[in-house]
Formats: structure tokens, sequence, C-alpha cells
């Protein structure tokens, strides 16, 4: 279970980490558990750089020297060949910027592939552009990262490739997740164009609406922009039957205040 390596990372303590490291490296691969006892999880220590902070376990900072550490004790940074999806991906879905930058700093593999609900073999970059993370979005690209589709152009903000690209896209499902793909990154510019082609400020994928998507994803620019150009605040989705706002606060309380959600909520409370 690797207790004595994850209380020596709970505790921020790099020292503590490498000592133990130097004693035993085979501990920089071994799995952590973590989680609630009816539902744990394992992960590697270098993916648990990422999920910790990001489930509100700890926030001390230490996460990117950490990762150094792991790595240069024999951690394999594009992760075990059972993992399913490499650190990277991890850092990438997460937001842990920093982590993603010592990982492609050591070589780790920008193009891996993996799955997940509706990123069907997607690369790290994939990741970050669905869930918003915009710091690692910019990074990756700025490392060289392939930008392979029409959803990726949207998120890394490439207006002119959207722009070149939107009349080949027909599907009105695939039309909807590059608009909302730009929603979640904060890409007002490439937004703007989207809405004067014709996409309806209110138009849902099942029923979530970009406007449910940047409340979720703690997009407050994008909130103020949607609701200016027209997007309903009162409209529910089927599933939950929830708003916006009602998006907003439930994520708000899974994360607490780190990602802007209390600005989000104030927003659309005053919207009505």
């Amino acid at each position: 279970m690797n207790r004595e390596i994850k209380a020596a990372i709970d505790n921020g303590d790099v020292d503590r980490v490498r000592a133990i490291l130097t004693d035993d490296p085979a501990k920089a691969s071994a799995l952590i558990t973590w989680g609630p006892a009816h539902c744990p999880c394992e992960t590697e220590p270098l993916h648990y750089l990422s999920d910790a902070p990001f489930n509100r376990l700890w926030d001390h900072g230490k996460q990117a020297e950490l990762a150094r550490v792991l790595i240069e004790a024999g951690a394999p940074v594009d992760g075990l060949p059972t993992s399913g999806e490499t650190p990277l991906h991890g850092a990438a879905s997460l937001g842990e910027a920093g982590v993603a930058e010592v990982l492609i700093d050591c070589g780790a593999n920008t193009e891996a592939v993996a799955d997940y609900p509706g990123i069907p073999d997607g690369t790290p970059l994939d990741f970050a552009v669905h869930f918003g993370m915009v710091d690692v979005v910019d990074l990756l690209v700025r490392r060289g990262a392939k930008v392979l589709s029409t959803r990726m152009a949207a998120g890394a903000g490439q207006i002119e490739r959207v722009q070149t690209e939107w009349a080949s896209l027909h599907d009105p499902d695939k039309q909807f997740d590059v608009f909302r793909c730009a929603v979640v990154c904060d890409r007002v510019p490439v937004v703007e164009f989207l809405l004067a082609e014709g996409v309806d400020v209110n138009a849902d994928l099942d029923g979530a609406t970009a406007l449910h998507w940047a409340a979720w994803e703690a997009k407050p620019r994008m909130v103020e922009f949607l609701l200016g150009r027209g997007a309903d605040a009162s409209k529910q989705d089927p599933e939950h039957n929830a708003t916006a706002l009602q998006w907003a606060r439930h994520r708000g309380d899974q994360l607490g205040p780190r990602w802007g959600h209390p600005e989000v909520i104030e927003m659309l409370t005053n919207a009505g």
C-alpha cells in the first residue's frame, strides 16, 4: 500500500520522500491506496500528485518538486503498463501544470493515448481541453503537443484553424463539442466566431448547455459573456433537473473555492 511514501507526500516532505526512495527505489512506482474505505483508489505516486490536491486531500504546493524526486528515483514517467492512462493524462485532466511540465521535461510522451468517456484514444491535450484546464492546454501546445482535431483547436484558441474547418463539420453533436471545448477553455474569440456562424447560445447536448459547462468548470469570464449573449440561466438539464447555478454549486461543494466557483455562483444568482 506504500503508506510511508503516501504519508511523506501528504505532508509535502520532499526530503523524507527522497530518503525513503534512497533506501528503496521501488517505492517510486509502488501503488498508493487512497480515498474512502468503501471505494478506495489505487494509483501510482506520480498520478497521486495530481489526484490528491484535486480531491482536496492536501494543498501544500510541492507537487512538481515531488514529481521530479520520484522520477529521479525511477518512477516510470509514462506510468505502469497496467495504469490505463499516463501521469501526464492525470496532470492534464486535473489541472496540475507544474507536474505536467516536470513530466514533459523528463521525457513524457505527449502523444500517449488513453480512453475516457467522450474522449476515445485521447492524448493529454485532448484530456486538458475536455476538462478546461487552460494552463495545461497552453503548456502542451507550447511544448509541441499535436493539435489533432477541431475540438482541440477550439480549446487551444486556434481560431483560424476553427474557421477553416468549421464548414466541414455537419454532425450537430460534433459541432456542440467544438463549442463546448471553446467555452470550457475560456476562448471568447472562438465562441464569438461560432455564435456568428449560427450556433445557438442555448444549444445543448443531452440537455446540458454551454452555460452549464462554463458553470461546472468555473469560468466566470465565459459565464458573463454567455449571459450577455442571451444564455438562459433558467434552463435545466433533464438528467438532474438542474440549472447552471445548481451545477456550479454542486461542483463548488466538491472542489472547494480553489477553482473559482464562488464567483460563478454569485454571477448566476444575480442573473436570476
